[in-house]
Order: C-alpha cells, then structure tokens, then sequence
C-alpha cells in the first residue's frame, strides 16, 4: 500500500521553504494543496511546466488545416459552383471558417487533455488530505513509499519550518473532510455524474437510431417568424390611420436636415425643385436666402465654408486665383465680376447645388443651410471688392502729383 507523509503549514512562507529544503534533503515532493495561489511555489517544487499548450497547438493547427482543406475540396472539387467568376478555391473567404473550426478544435481536445491526465471522469470521488487546505492551511505530500524515507529526518524539517500538523498514513486511509466532501465520499454525486452519462447516452443513441423521413413535416416553433407578413410601402392597411402601411408627415413639420425653399413672392414652401442647367437656373432665382447679411454668425460660418470647399478653386477673395488654378487647372470665373455681381442668391445657390461648367456638384458634399450661409460670404466679398458709393473711381486726368 502506498504511503505518503502530510505535513500542514500556517503560512505560505513557511511551506516554501520547507519545501525547498525537503528537495535539497533528497525527499519526492509529491504535491502542495494551498487555499490561494502561491506564487513560486511550482519553481521550488520542480513542477515541470505544462506540455498542454504544444499539444492545444498542434491539435488546433492540423483541424485547421483541415478545415481548409475540406473546404477547398468541397468548392473547387466535389461541388464546384461559378458563381459571377468568383475562384472556384477563395482563400481569403476560407479564412473565417478555418479559424473558427482550429480555436474550436484546438479548446476542446485541451479539456479532454487535461481531465484525462487529470484522472477526472463522471463518478470520481473527491479525497482531501486536510479538511483546512482550503481555508487557511498550507498542506504539502511526500512521497513515503522509498527504501531510503526516513521519518524522522522529514518530522524535523517540518518542525524546523513551524508545521502546525505532520503525520504519516497510507492513501486508502486519507481522512476525509466533511460537508461538501463528506457527502461526496456518500457516493451521491457520484451517482448523479453516471446518471447524467447515461442520459447522455441515451440521447445519442436515439439520435442514430431515428431515420428522418422527408415526406413527413415537422412541427414549426413560431411560425410567423418564418413566414413573416409583408406590406409594401403603398399596401392598404385597415388598421392605420389612413388605411395604408406609408403614414403621411405630422401637418407643419419639415423633414430633419432639410430646408423648405421659400420664393421671393413670399408664397410660403415652395414646390420647386432643383434642377441642373440654365432652366433650373433661371427658376431658382426665385428663392430667397434664409439668413440675413447682418447676422454675424451666419456670416462666420458661411466664411468656414467657403474657407473649405470655395477656396482653393476661387481664392480667398474670390478672384479665380485659387492653388488649384495656380496649378495648371481651367481658372474658375471671377465671383467679382458683373456677372456674379448680378447673379441672385437663389442662382448662386443653385451653382453650388448642381454645378457648372468645370465647377461639380456639392450638394452631397454641402449641408443644404451651409450652401445659403457661403452665399453671405459670397456677397461679403463682392461688397468688400465694390467702390463705395460715396467716392467716384479716380481717373489718370484727376491725379495730383506732388
């Protein structure tokens, strides 16, 4: 019968250096059970380290491979599928599967790794050397079964190192715990754990055994999930306030992001809508700017506008001179020139909008708003380049010479 010496320690101190002088002595550490980790505990023990990463590794790396292998034999072999030319062996589209079927793989034959080296299995009873060491005791297990086990030297090392309990028994004679340990050693979980692999077992079975028939329809589990009802946009429906799926805007709101176009006649939201080319053009001289040239801040912002998208083509003050000219690229039109000057807002808007000659659209570059305040900063240039109406422009004959 094997026997093994167990010696119980107070602190972890204490049992990792009587550990470390048990293994100087000559002495088999057999194991260390303590009720928290002990760092450096498994260094002075000899504990070798895990060989269950490289077999995670190599297991995880060959289901991989053939994953991808299964794959590649499945779409361009077995069943090969040409679907708008797409490569009958997509690597890149086997990537995902072949990952998951590796990760997948590779953690369940490490469990199964580790509970068989473990000697875990349904039924397995639990036998604790001490009822404390998962409380506050720090219990250590030595090998006794050798020729060469002196007793007496073991007892001193551990008196040396303040063991509160030393004893010398055989396995089959360890002490059990109680509660939860006690109860174990009953045999109840035990049982249960067999009785679950049996059901277990039985489910499988069945599983084999029952031939599924195609003819035959199964039962649905909330069938409107499957089948869903569909309505289109325009379907009527009674149940709806004006008896169709599509519901109507809330009378007097506007729609978030945009702005209702307003005519000069003052007729309320307009019903124009934008269109590129001189037509479009002509009619969107009709709108009137929403903001006023003397709200500051509407003015600022349309300079940031323009400071981002006007600018580099136009100048920062609106002559044409942009980098982009300056870099061989067609000079836009000067915004100064008379015929900018007599350009309304709502034309001005509409260029922006749809564009013009080399000049693209910015409707789906520019907020609708932000395209009415760079109209302001358009202006503000214009009235900055204009001579003011007091002072009629110098001629040469004029000059005075000093």
């Amino acid at each position: 019968m094997k026997r093994r010496f167990i010696v119980e320690f107070q602190h972890q101190e204490d049992i990792l250096m009587a550990v470390r002088q048990f293994r100087d002595s000559g002495f088999e550490i057999e194991d260390a059970f303590t009720p928290y980790a002990v760092h450096g505990l498994d260094e002075v023990a000899g504990v070798k380290r895990s060989r269950l990463g490289y077999l995670c590794g190599i297991i995880g790396l060959s289901a991989a491979g053939l994953g991808l292998y299964f794959q590649y034999w499945v779409s361009a072999v077995d069943w090969p599928l040409n679907i708008g030319g797409k490569p009958l062996a997509s690597i890149p589209a086997f990537i995902p599967v072949t990952f998951e079927i590796g990760v997948l793989v590779a953690g369940l034959s490490t469990v199964a790794a580790f509970l068989a080296v473990s000697r875990l299995f349904p039924g397995k009873r639990h036998r604790s050397v001490s009822s404390r060491s998962t409380t506050d005791r720090f219990v250590l297990t030595l090998a006794a079964n050798s020729q060469d086990f002196d007793p007496e030297v073991a007892q001193g090392i551990a008196d040396h190192h303040h063991a509160v309990e030393s004893r010398l028994e055989r396995k089959s004679e360890t002490r059990l715990g109680r509660g939860i340990e006690k109860e174990e050693s009953e045999g109840g979980l035990g049982r249960l754990n067999w009785l679950l692999a049996a059901v277990l077992a039985v489910l499988v079975g069945l599983n084999l055994l029952i031939v599924p028939r195609s003819e035959r329809r199964g039962s649905e589990f909330l069938p409107e999930m499957i089948d869903p009802v569909a309505a289109e946009s325009f379907s009527a429906a009674p149940g709806l306030p004006n008896g169709q799926v599509i519901q109507a805007p809330p009378r007097g709101t506007i729609s978030r992001g945009r702005n209702p176009l307003s005519t000069a006649s003052g007729s309320g939201v307009a019903t124009l809508r934008l269109e590129p080319g001189p037509e479009g053009a002509s009619l969107a001289a009709a709108l009137d700017n929403p903001f006023s040239q003397s709200d500051q801040d509407e003015v600022a912002r349309g300079g940031d506008v323009f400071l981002t998208y006007c600018q580099l083509c136009h100048g920062p003050t609106g002559l044409g001179d942009g980098t982009v000219a300056k870099r061989g690229f067609p000079a836009p039109p000067s915004l100064l020139a008379d015929n900018a000057l007599s350009m309304a807002d709502g034309q001005i808007y509409h260029v922006i909008s749809e564009g013009q000659g080399n000049m693209p659209a910015h409707a789906s570059q520019i907020d609708p708003l932000d395209r009415w305040r760079a109209v302001l900063r358009v202006r503000e240039l214009q009235a900055a380049a204009s001579p003011a109406p007091d002072s009629p422009p110098v001629t040469h004959d004029e000059e005075t010479v000093e």
